[in-house]
């Protein structure tokens, strides 16, 4: 996904791509059986929480974090999986 849109996004979340980095960011989007798991295991290993498991308007949930060097990871499902509280 293009800087520029995971920015829209996800809101004030994450800043704009930086131009002068020499590190290539970018997202990884998973479908699994249990997103709200891999996105834990995700925080637990250093990964800053962005957006807290949601529906999303394209009928996934998904959790979105950050690791240390700046990679967007997404943890989804589909949107019949119910959202733990």
């Amino acid at each position: 996904m293009p800087g520029d849109a995971i920015v829209r996004l996800l809101g004030g979340a994450i800043s704009p791509p930086s131009i002068a980095r020499d590190i290539l960011r970018f997202e990884v989007y998973l479908v699994l059986k249990d997103p709200a798991d891999f996105h834990s295991r995700a925080i637990a290993a250093g990964a800053r929480e962005l957006i807290a498991l949601a529906l999303r308007d394209w009928d996934h949930t998904v959790a979105y974090s950050q690791d240390p060097d700046g990679h967007i990871l997404a943890f989804a499902s589909s949107a019949e999986i119910i959202i733990p509280k």
